[in-house]
């Protein structure tokens, strides 16, 4: 059971990271180079984000 655990948190942080990471590159591209290249990137990052929430629901995790 502690194994199934250690995996589901493992991926939940997986998923966190790369849902922050896109919303920090696409922040710094907009606000520092081009929206051009930030706006698309922060909807990207925006449905991870909406991913890691609802596999956070799924698998019962506290915030």
């Amino acid at each position: 059971m502690s194994t199934m655990m250690t995996r589901r948190q493992q991926e939940e942080k997986k998923k966190r990271y790369l849902f922050l990471g896109a919303e920090a590159t696409g922040l710094v591209l907009s606000v520092l180079i081009t929206p051009w290249l930030g706006v698309p990137l922060m909807g990207l990052g925006a449905y991870w984000g909406w991913n890691w929430f609802q596999y956070r629901v799924k698998n019962s995790m506290r915030f």
